[in-house]
């Protein structure tokens, strides 16, 4: 494994002024391989206990695409592993990323219990998230309730514009609190199955924040994309990837980190008040059962 300092993040990186939480003047980035390759970010130095959170990409994606939204969140205090996932496309693949994602954050805390590790002592195993970006939104569920099935829980899971399986439905049904659940959704298109994620949100049996980015296509909730998901699931609105970065940004801080002012609360009433974010996403159907 390779690790190198890194500055602060400068562009898009910083929630408004009154969500923020300080920011590190530096973080380390470990580059490494598990099952897949990974990339892990932390402040320099870090002294724990930290809150840690694991992200997760879309089918198809990589690591690469949430890096940028790792990094802030690094610099704000905590640590993030961004692995590759492993093929969805192979036998049982599903439940491998599973498998793998409970494995990263025993991995996470194993490391924070071994002297002489650069995280010894570092990991909160109180303060663990999930967050994912769509078919990784419906992995971070499905993982979400295996390690609460497991006696392991969770405390913070975000979903960027998951596209569920008919298992992530059943999965969301386990899930309760003191687990704190937050849907970020992108307009519907090809792209997300129709805003399938509606059904998603349906499925957990307790009160979760469901909100819509107004406008906003599949890839906006990458930060960075790339060319190739422009082309086909594009385009890209950089006002609505802020949205989604600075609304990331403060579920983690609130949910995990040390603010005891509610960012993500204010931070999403904000963009309500402003236009451009629905909450509810839209108006329910009379109609509907």
């Amino acid at each position: 494994m390779t690790r190198i300092l890194i500055p602060p993040l400068l562009a898009l990186a910083c929630a408004a002024p009154e969500t923020a939480a300080p920011v590190q003047a530096r973080i380390e980035v470990e580059e490494g391989r598990r099952e897949t390759a990974y990339t892990l970010i932390y402040p320099e130095g870090v002294r724990g206990p930290r809150p840690a959170v694991v992200m997760l990409h879309g089918f198809s994606r990589s690591r690469r695409r949430l890096e940028n939204h790792a990094r802030a969140l690094a610099e704000r205090g905590f640590l993030v592993l961004v692995p590759d996932g492993l093929s969805l496309l192979l036998p049982g693949g599903r439940q491998r990323n599973v498998e793998d994602i409970l494995t990263a954050l025993d991995w996470l805390v194993r490391r924070s219990a071994t002297e002489g590790d650069a995280l010894f002592g570092a990991v909160d195993a109180t303060r663990l998230g999930l967050a994912g970006h769509s078919a990784g939104g419906a992995l971070a569920v499905m993982a979400a309730a295996a390690a609460r099935d497991q006696g392991r829980p969770v405390r913070a899971l975000l979903l960027l514009d998951a596209v569920p399986w008919p298992e992530t439905l059943d999965a969301a049904k386990r899930l309760g609190p003191p687990l704190a659940v937050a849907s970020l959704r992108s307009e519907p298109s090809a792209s997300n199955a129709r805003g399938a994620v509606a059904r998603l949100v349906e499925a957990f049996p307790f009160p979760i924040t469901d909100a819509k980015v107004k406008g906003a296509s599949h890839i906006d909730a990458e930060y960075p994309t790339d060319a190739l998901a422009r082309t086909f699931a594009g385009p890209l609105h950089p006002e609505c990837q802020e949205i989604y970065h600075r609304l990331l940004l403060a579920f983690f801080e609130q949910q995990l980190g040390a603010a005891a002012d509610r960012p993500f609360d204010r931070e999403l009433a904000a963009q309500v008040g402003a236009g451009k974010v629905l909450v509810p996403p839209e108006p329910p159907d009379p109609a509907r059962k």
